[in-house]
């Protein structure tokens, strides 16, 4: 049926517009030096909440990389890079607000 491809149509724009979102916050992403000078690396996942508008209300780690400081490090990326850009109106439609969680990747092959 209909309802799949709606479905299916929506994730799709989901996904892209989480992979516009990672390239944003790329933008801003800064390797802590401590981490840096301990090689400290790792995926943070963190869960956070945001207007339609882009403003980011709340973050909160889902899962740790590891390392203390990468984890604080991504938590701090989101509400720097805060607004982030606004979700479009085939996504979510009739929520205000959107909750998600994203990797945050610190790797030295990633950050020259």
């Amino acid at each position: 049926g209909s309802a799949n491809q709606t479905n299916g149509g929506e994730q799709g724009a989901v996904n892209s517009y989480m992979a516009v979102i990672l390239q944003w916050l790329n933008r801003f992403k800064r390797y802590p030096n401590k981490a840096r000078r301990k090689r400290e690396e790792g995926i943070a996942y963190i869960l956070f909440e945001m207007q339609r508008d882009g403003e980011v209300t709340l973050t909160q780690l889902h899962r740790s990389s590891g390392s203390a400081t990468l984890d604080r490090a991504a938590e701090k990326l989101l509400l720097q890079a805060s607004p982030l850009p606004p979700v479009p109106d085939d996504i979510f439609p009739g929520r205000s607000v959107i909750r998600q969680v994203l990797p945050i990747n610190y790797s030295f092959t990633q950050s020259r």
